[in-house]
């Protein structure tokens, strides 16, 4: 499979990321969706007490988000939940983190030969895929993200975690497309996030600023991806339009790193 030109693989060492297009079918796009649908109807309950929140410390003693990690487990956007408020679908913030080994639909899409090839051309000896995200990002109100990195919540030693956020719906800069800081991989780890006796804490390693108007925008059509170096920071703003932005992600990183288990995500 020829997946990536020598300039394919010299950009994403330049700029920390890769925008792929049309890598995926849209008939994918379209199951994805669809199984999203059935899990929520099937599986996702009306306690809508469990929100997420990126980058905030209400999950550090949330057992429920601890059990995401080898589970299917439904978050609630902060600003779309209601007690009688819309659909459950239409009010969560995402579904995470073992979709990739839990439900069929989403195993199948996302252990392709081409991904595992994909990370393999892009310096992993051992692809091992390890977490995914079903984000929703609701029509008006769909929460922010904030500025992060990858390797803070998946840190391996050499560093080797590595992004594919796949467009299911055309995402742009008013239904809150992903931002990133192009060759920001090259700077340090702002921080970790990572298990302790306390429970789930964010342990700042380096004082990083990282001013928002250095960021560029990355509008994706539905089918393209994105592909993102684990130190390389990113963010997306808030849902403020009439559309949604679905997106799938998933996270692959190096078997032959080493994986500590402070982690918080422990999946063997």
């Amino acid at each position: 499979m020829d997946l990536l030109s020598v300039a394919n693989r010299q950009e994403f060492l330049e700029s920390g990321y890769l925008h792929l297009r049309g890598f995926i079918e849209p008939r994918q796009c379209e199951s994805l969706i669809l199984r999203m649908r059935e899990l929520t109807e099937r599986k996702c309950h009306d306690d809508r007490s469990h929100i997420f929140e990126a980058g905030a410390d209400v999950h550090t003693k949330d057992e429920f988000f601890l059990a995401s990690a080898n589970r299917i487990h439904f978050f609630f956007d902060k600003n779309v939940h209601t007690k009688k408020g819309p659909s459950n679908f239409r009010a969560l913030n995402k579904v995470g983190h073992a979709l990739h080994r839990l439900c069929p639909v989403f195993a199948k899409f996302s252990h392709q030969d081409k991904f595992y090839h994909l990370m393999s051309l892009l310096g992993q000896r051992k692809p091992d895929l390890i977490q995914s995200m079903f984000i929703f990002k609701q029509a008006h109100g769909g929460d922010e993200v904030p500025a992060h990195q990858d390797a803070s919540f998946l840190y391996t030693q050499p560093n080797s975690v590595i992004g594919l956020w796949f467009a299911l719906e055309d995402a742009d800069v008013d239904n809150g497309c992903l931002w990133a800081l192009e060759g920001g991989h090259k700077g340090k780890l702002k921080n970790r996030f990572l298990r302790s006796k306390k429970g789930l804490i964010f342990d700042y390693q380096q004082k990083v600023d990282w001013p928002k108007e250095a960021f560029r925008p990355l509008p994706a059509k539905a089918c393209d991806v994105i592909v993102l170096h684990g130190l390389l920071p990113h963010f997306s703003y808030e849902n403020r339009s009439s559309k949604t932005r679905y997106a799938y992600t998933t996270h692959f990183v190096d078997g032959k790193a080493y994986y500590p288990k402070t982690n918080w995500l422990q999946c063997w």
